[in-house]
């Protein structure tokens, strides 16, 4: 059976010598494995750029009635490559892709999981204001989850990251944001990503609020993200 698929590339796993298992999201069906054969190998040469992680591919793919895997036949970029990558652009991908590979699972599918990655593929490529876009990213990517956070009606001093709910009062738990770290969290909950998002927030206020909103993920999906990308991105954004 032959079909053909786009996916963003997540995730590389050594499969044989030569070969990897590509792990690709998909729009219809999430997240999808297969097989790069000779990928680490002179004929790989020219497949391994454009299986890099987060590349928009095109792949046909060979897959055997008694084949648990399928077999990358070919593969086309269509990223378009217009601007020529700075490190604030790659440490953004960087560690969205690491939140990716984290959080997805398989047989996780939806639509709009794709959709969200390939919206800010593309406003990365033009935008000239990326340093806020990876916070807006994560509260957009809570609503695939399935907790997405509650927008208040009215201004609330409080944010219970537990419950995931806008609170009069400071809990007795201790997990919550208050304050101006409050009002950006709506903010960014709000604002849609696009070449102009900015937030207008210092370095010191953008890490401590991605501090919170990664304890917001660890809470809400049960699980310690245990993530290493995120300092490399204080280091390239100026937040150390």
């Amino acid at each position: 059976m032959h079909y053909k698929f786009t996916g963003v590339v997540l995730d590389h796993i050594p499969y044989s010598d030569s070969s990897s298992i590509i792990k690709l999201l998909s729009r219809d069906k999430g997240l999808q494995s297969v097989v790069a054969k000779g990928l680490k190998g002179k004929k790989g040469k020219s497949t391994r750029p454009l299986l890099r992680r987060m590349n928009v591919v095109e792949v046909e793919v060979y897959k055997g009635a008694k084949q648990s895997l399928g077999i990358i036949k070919d593969v086309r970029s269509l990223a378009t490559g217009k601007r020529v990558p700075d490190v604030k652009r790659t440490g953004i991908l960087m560690f969205v892709n690491e939140v990716l590979c984290r959080t997805i699972k398989e047989g996780q599918t939806g639509p709009e999981l794709f959709d969200l990655v390939i919206n800010l593929l593309a406003t990365l490529e033009q935008s000239e204001h990326s340093s806020d876009l990876h916070l807006i990213f994560l509260l957009k990517l809570t609503k695939a989850f399935g907790v997405e956070p509650e927008l208040p009606p009215d201004e609330v001093g409080f944010f219970d990251l537990i419950e995931g709910s806008p609170c009069g009062s400071a809990p007795l738990h201790g997990h919550f944001i208050e304050g101006r770290e409050c009002m950006l969290f709506f903010t960014c909950l709000g604002t849609d990503l696009a070449i102009d998002a900015s937030l207008q927030i210092d370095n010191k206020e953008r890490r401590s609020l991605l501090d919170k909103i990664l304890e917001y993920y660890s809470l809400q999906l049960d699980e310690k993200l245990e993530l290493r990308s995120h300092k490399v991105l204080h280091t390239v954004l100026g937040e150390n």
